[in-house]
């Protein structure tokens, strides 16, 4: 597994990992020798509201540093109303292969970084098998 951004200490949500503008940031991949590949992906529009200001996917570097957020100091913003998810990131799943065009999704989703990593271990391994009963 290529890792392309590495975990940051106490920091699991998507939002620590992905670019400032909506769209999709490569985490980790996985190659196999068939010509699969498995990818691990930031995706998705960020809107968090704060009493002062409303932030958005440019903002949301500015919000983490300001506030020196980690997902500890998230949870309790958001228990003391310091903090609103509006919309939030989350990982995906993405699959190609030789014959393919380019990457689609394959509808696994993840909401830590941890459980990402692990889902995309995972379905590179079962995967193969169920490409090849849809490919049939």
């Amino acid at each position: 597994m290529k890792t392309i951004k590495e975990k940051k200490p106490n920091k699991e949500k998507p939002l620590f990992y992905g670019s400032s503008n909506p769209g999709i940031t490569e985490i980790a991949q996985i190659n196999k020798e068939n010509g699969e590949v498995f990818q691990l992906i930031t995706t998705g529009e960020i809107r968090i509201d704060t009493p002062q200001k409303t932030y958005r996917n440019n903002e949301i570097n500015q919000l983490i540093k300001e506030k020196n957020l980690t997902d500890e100091k998230i949870s309790n913003l958001q228990h003391t109303k310091q903090l609103t998810f509006k919309h939030n990131a989350w990982f995906e799943i993405l699959y190609t292969n030789n014959k393919m065009d380019g990457f689609e999704s394959i509808g696994n989703i993840a909401h830590t970084y941890s459980e990402g990593i692990s889902k995309l271990k995972q379905q590179a391994e079962e995967l193969p098998t169920q490409q090849q009963e849809v490919n049939a």
